[in-house]
């Protein structure tokens, strides 16, 4: 067990004897906003030559999952993520993070005048030339007002930039049939990132796999292609406005949900 400042504790219980030499993790504890939600954050730090991932985590990884059940005064929650990075290991791409990172956490009290009690656990995936599943858990009390963290709050800028709407970025599918689920191309209209440019494809529905994603590029237009298939194999019909599409490249990304 390891002690943390405000009362705050974290205990790893590693798949391997060598987890605690991978990475460290701890508990930012925040500050209650304006608008009454809280944000927090994991701060991750990776030992040399070790990597963890996105949300999306690519051709091979493990995406970080959090389950806040035991939490009091906890309406809802959300794990955000700053701009990742592409890597390979063994051949394949991935997405992530290939030095420390912190992830912020977006917490709705359900009476934002009163302390959340924080009880979570956290799978996460770690990469060298291996990839290693570690299970974190950690429990806190996070009082109403507290000091505004400098790397929390930068890790929340950091976000990809959001561009659905407005006008600013349209996304338009052209969908097919294939013998085991659907094609899909998604024209978006954009400028040039800096250096490579990398597609991402996202499906809320989480019973449908997202095949590797082919970007390219004419003009203004960015063209994103991948294949779709229902985890049972059988036909399914696709909620355009359930897509999210996320283009990295430069340092930065942008994203946006749905398409016509």
């Amino acid at each position: 067990m390891k002690q943390f400042a405000l009362s705050l504790c974290l205990a790893i219980t590693p798949l391997s004897g060598f987890a605690e030499e991978m990475f460290d993790v701890s508990l930012i504890s925040g500050w209650r906003m304006a608008d009454g939600n809280h944000v927090a954050g994991l701060d991750i730090k990776l030992a040399p030559g070790w990597k963890t991932y996105w949300r999306s985590p690519g051709d091979a990884g493990i995406p970080p999952q959090i389950d806040f059940t035991g939490s009091k005064n906890l309406k809802s929650a959300s794990l955000e993520f700053p701009v990742p990075v592409a890597f390979d290991i063994n051949g394949m791409r991935s997405i992530g993070y290939k030095r420390d990172v912190i992830l912020p956490l977006v917490l709705t009290p359900l009476n934002p005048a009163q302390p959340i009690d924080l009880e979570a656990e956290v799978v996460l995936g770690v990469c060298n030339q291996i990839c290693v599943p570690v299970e974190v858990r950690f429990s806190g009390r996070l009082q109403p007002s507290q000091t505004m963290d400098a790397r929390l709050s930068a890790a929340l800028v950091d976000r990809p930039r959001l561009l659905s709407g407005g006008g600013v970025a349209k996304a338009k599918c052209e969908i097919s049939g294939t013998e085991s689920g659907i094609s899909l191309a998604a024209t978006l209209d954009m400028p040039a990132a800096a250096g490579e440019e990398i597609g991402i494809v996202e499906i809320f529905e989480r019973d449908v796999w997202v095949g590797e994603t082919a970007v390219t590029r004419r003009g203004r237009e960015l063209t994103l292609t991948a294949d779709l298939e229902h985890v049972s194999g059988k036909p399914f019909a696709l909620d355009r406005s359930q897509l999210r599409f996320t283009v990295l490249g430069g340092g930065e990304a942008v994203e946006f949900i749905g398409c016509d």
